[in-house]
């Protein structure tokens, strides 16, 4: 009996379309999820006062210094700035990590500005002790300068309307 053996150029061929199919199929694959370090998680236009926005993020340093910023959209130029401290853990009884028994994670932040009328922007926050920026969050000029009407469009002020900036 005779035995062929493939040609060796041929065994390389097919090893190497084996390998692009494996790379194209890992490219098409989602990134995946971040699971550590700092992240605004929203930014959110004040309804009751025009102009005014607030911003929350989680995953930050507990007890740690957090530094918020207020860019224009494209980055360039800043508009406010502050220094907050991020919230410690909150341990339930004997030190319980247990939610029902009143354990909170630490690392959390919550700030509000005000003033911001008339401008798109963009917030990111800086973990200090971890030295790293969070993702860029942005919001447009029309949620933060927009009135807020009563109902069927009223502008009674005693049926909630809110004069816009």
């Amino acid at each position: 009996m005779s035995r062929k053996l493939l040609h060796p150029l041929s065994f390389l061929l097919v090893l190497a379309i084996a390998g692009l199919s494996v790379a194209g199929a890992s490219a098409d694959a989602p990134a995946p999820a971040r699971t550590s370090g700092p992240v605004l998680t929203s930014v959110l236009a004040s309804v009751a006062q025009p102009g005014s926005i607030s911003v929350s993020g989680e995953g930050f340093t507990p007890g740690g210094d957090v530094y918020v910023a207020i860019y224009d959209t494209w980055g360039a130029e800043l508009h406010e700035t502050r220094w907050t401290t991020a919230s410690v853990a909150a341990y339930g009884p004997n030190g319980s990590l247990d939610p029902a028994l009143g354990y909170r994670a630490g690392g959390r932040v919550g700030e509000a500005f005000a003033g911001l009328c008339g401008t798109a922007i963009m917030v990111r926050a800086f973990d200090r002790q971890a030295a790293v920026w969070t993702n860029l969050l942005d919001i447009d000029a029309a949620s933060i300068t927009s009135a807020f009407f009563g109902p069927n469009g009223s502008i009674d002020p005693a049926m909630g309307y809110r004069a816009g900036c």
